[in-house]
């Protein structure tokens, strides 16, 4: 268990389903405060509730100090929208992200949860968590901390801010970004 930011996150390599070499992508789950506790699926993302509140924030050796946002792909994404918003998740924005795929933003205290997918529902597949990005002090730093397992530091979607992504070769399972403030 490590907590970023005021998030407890706990990743456990070692359960079954989760991230094996040459394993498409990484059983992931989450836990949210505030929803049924009989809740343990949110199309297809596996759910426990969370009776803990935020905790104290804290910084990681390698800079991050929270946690940006989640990425959810879902190759049915107004579906997906519609589970959240029936556990009491705003849609906060939606971005067309060019190439047929569009981007939807709820915000769940200190963390943007991105919804990916195509803008017409291509198959049934059930959601899946996608990615996590980071939110570093110094991106610089955390580049050179990173070496060559962190891509080309670039601007970010969001104004002002850049971003990096760590390299599939690095072993994370699950796409990984690093952004300045």
């Amino acid at each position: 268990m490590s907590r970023i930011g005021t998030v407890e996150v706990s990743f456990d390599w070692t359960a079954p389903g989760a991230v094996q070499l040459g394993a498409a992508r990484p059983k992931m789950t989450w836990s949210l405060s505030g929803i049924d506790p009989d809740d343990d699926d949110i199309d297809g993302l596996p759910t426990a509730p969370s009776t803990r509140g935020p905790g104290v924030p804290e910084t990681h050796p390698n800079g991050t100090i929270e946690i940006d946002h989640i990425v959810v792909m879902s190759h049915a994404p107004e579906r997906t929208k519609a589970e959240l918003e029936n556990r009491g998740l705003e849609v906060r924005r939606v971005r067309d992200a060019g190439n047929g795929m569009s981007q939807t933003f709820f915000k769940m205290r200190e963390v943007v949860l991105e919804l990916i997918g195509p803008k017409v529902a291509d198959d049934d597949t059930p959601a899946y968590f996608y990615g996590l990005a980071f939110t570093v002090e110094d991106l610089d730093a955390t580049a050179a901390l990173l070496g060559d397992k962190l891509g080309r530091v670039k601007d970010a979607v969001q104004s002002g801010r850049r971003i990096a992504t760590l390299r599939e070769e690095a072993g994370a399972g699950v796409a990984v970004a690093f952004m300045s403030r």
